[in-house]
């Protein structure tokens, strides 16, 4: 009994983590394809430069030929 009680407490605690962790992978899946489709959107409506303009990180690098295009 004494072995049973915290081997319990173990799987109980193994699969909340479990869970939990499912459901940030969701959220990041979901904020994944939301930032994609406004993108899209964002591009067809102003534009593909204006588009990464507004979405690509400060510190992107892009390699147009052979030189880089820093931020």
């Amino acid at each position: 009994m004494r072995t049973i009680i915290p081997g319990i407490l173990v799987l109980i605690l193994c699969i909340a983590c479990n869970r939990n962790q499912s459901e940030t992978m969701e959220n990041l899946k979901n904020e994944i394809v939301k930032a994609e489709v406004e993108f899209n959107q964002m591009a067809a409506d102003q534009g593909i430069p204006a588009a990464f303009e507004a979405y690509a990180a400060d510190d992107a690098v892009i390699l147009r030929g052979d030189s880089l295009i820093r931020g």
